[in-house]
């Protein structure tokens, strides 16, 4: 029969196995590698993302998850602080630097790898002011995710200090919307009777996606908007 000490003993050894087991580790040559787990609350991205702090790559490697801090098992207490040029951000670095209600458009944003990004959330709209140029300047690209099921509301303003309806009627602005492949989904630059304005589209949470604003070319004069982007 085995004794009281015994027992104790052996419940003690199943569970430093089972602890074992569970990380992946242990002692000898046929153990396997220690189990990595993921840190949600901290993120850590490739050098190259921060050369853009704000860049389009550093916000879909975050909502994507490609980011995730690797640790061992056990609880790690050596945690960074909050340096998002170095490559550490938080969920409070999001909320104020990718969740926004206004935004102005910055240089260099022509090409879909240089769009400017954000996260749109449910009951949030976003208002987006910038300037184009048809000599210099065709096109500003917005790289935005879904963050919940939302049906939007895309416009450009009829002048950039008036933005109930009607929307932008003049020949000069038009709006495209892409999805994360850079596949044109649909376009205004052919108007609907309402203005350039995408009504409705068809969106997915966790989706991302491209808007592009463009200038004509026979455009004679650098033209100022603002865009709404509202659920």
């Amino acid at each position: 029969m085995m004794t009281h000490l015994a027992f104790v003993i052996r419940l003690m050894v199943l569970g430093v196995s089972t602890l074992l087991v569970a990380c992946g580790g242990g002692d000898g040559d046929s153990a396997p590698p220690a189990k990595i787990c993921t840190e949600t609350s901290l993120y850590y991205c490739p050098a190259s993302a921060f050369n853009d702090p704000f860049g389009i790559a550093l916000t879909i490697a975050w909502y994507t998850g490609q980011c995730t801090r690797e640790v061992f098992c056990q609880e790690d207490g050596n945690v960074p602080e909050v340096d998002p040029e170095n490559g550490v951000i938080d969920d409070d670095f999001i909320s104020k630097n990718w969740t926004t209600q206004s935004l102005q458009e910055s240089e260099p944003n022509n090409e879909f790898e240089q769009a400017t990004p954000f996260i749109l959330k449910p009951s949030n709209g976003v208002l987006i002011t910038g300037e184009l140029d048809a000599a210099s300047d065709q096109a500003d690209i917005f790289a935005f995710i879904m963050d919940g099921e939302i049906t939007v509301s895309i416009y450009l303003c009829s002048t950039p200090s008036t933005c109930t309806q009607p929307f932008y009627n003049g020949p000069d602005l038009y709006l495209e919307l892409y999805n994360a492949n850079e596949v044109l989904l649909d376009s205004t630059e052919t108007p609907s009777e309402l203005g350039h304005v995408f009504t409705g589209p068809q969106l997915f949470d966790g989706e991302q996606y491209f808007l592009a604003v463009r200038i004509r070319d026979a455009a004679m004069a650098a033209q100022k908007y603002k865009l709404v982007i509202t659920d």
